[in-house]
């Protein structure tokens, strides 16, 4: 059975980055409502409030290293199994300010992106993706969070990128987004558990993302958390401006499963966290008698750590 060329392999890898960049099973996300933070248990006394101390951040980098590896089935080129390069991207936070309503803003910027070889990756791949990857630069944006972590604002200027590349930015921007879990409003102890649904746009496709959090430790300056995540999509419409005119692929299945654990310092915001997921997307296209013809099946494992890295002195 032939292979599928490499520039599609590494096609299929930028989507899957930005699909899946992140802390947890975080994708290119807009969202289309505010996260829905709901308190399932209080966990032992003594309980108090959870909540970021905005005043005492300061400048921080991180570095976070992703591991992927992807099973593709495709009608023509039938099953084929790929390890993924490992990409380790630098990112730094800068110019902190408080705002009123205990929000704080602060400036992020890609510093540096590496593909680095692993065992079982076919060495063509690096120089390929390397390639794709250095058209992004060092992008920066701004973003917005409150004391317990929510999301306020996120922006970030792609628009000299192409539409890959603009997805691969907009799923970093959004891992970034969510690197402070959303803590309840209630008091709570350790054991305590709390789940977060909201509605999202990944690449085009509409999906519910759930994850649920377990307070495993908690001290003056930081709190431990485990976590799952799970992510549902029903059958649509791709809407990718990535894709060819005229193009109509269907999604017919996306079903994705994460878990990890995460230190999370009260007064930094990069935590120290690794997450293992695994994500099914079953793809159509639209056949020349208007029928779904079956496209794609890619199943993508990934693991990720994030830990903080010393700030560097460029500007």
């Amino acid at each position: 059975m032939s292979r599928p060329p490499r520039p599609l392999v590494v096609a299929a890898l930028i989507g899957a980055v930005s699909a899946l960049l992140g802390s947890g099973l975080a994708a290119a996300q807009e969202p289309s409502a505010g996260p829905s933070v709901t308190l399932i248990e209080r966990g032992e006394a003594p309980r108090s409030t959870l909540r970021y101390d905005l005043a005492a951040m300061r400048e921080a980098a991180m570095v976070m290293d992703m591991d992927m590896d992807m099973d593709m089935r495709m009608p023509e080129f039938g099953s084929q199994s790929q390890a993924m390069p490992r990409m380790r991207m630098r990112m730094a936070f800068r110019d902190l300010e408080v705002l009123p309503q205990d929000r704080l803003r602060s400036r992020f910027l890609l510093e540096s992106t590496e593909v680095l070889a692993r065992p079982g990756v076919d060495p063509m791949l690096l120089p390929l993706l390397q390639g794709a990857l250095a058209e992004a630069g060092n992008p920066t944006g701004m973003s917005v969070i409150d004391n317990r972590g929510r999301s306020i604002e996120q922006t970030m200027d792609t628009r000299t990128m192409s539409p890959a590349m603009q997805q691969m930015m907009q799923g970093w921007q959004d891992a970034v987004e969510q690197l402070a879990a959303p803590l309840p409003e209630e008091a709570v102890g350790v054991g305590a558990r709390w789940r977060v649904v909201q509605d999202i746009q990944a690449n085009g496709v509409r999906m519910q993302q759930t994850s649920e959090y377990t307070l495993l430790e908690r001290t003056p300056t930081h709190f431990r958390v485990q976590v799952s995540i799970t992510q549902r999509a029903a059958p649509q419409r791709i809407e990718d401006p990535s894709l060819p005119p005229g193009t109509v692929v269907m999604l017919a299945a996306l079903n994705g499963e994460g878990s990890g654990e995460a230190t999370v310092p009260f007064a930094s915001l990069v935590p120290t966290s690794t997450v293992q997921s695994r994500t099914t997307m079953r793809m159509e296209t639209e056949g020349p008698d208007g029928r779904p013809t079956e496209l794609m099946t890619m199943t993508l494992g990934m693991t990720a750590h994030i830990r903080p890295a010393t700030p560097s002195r460029a500007p």
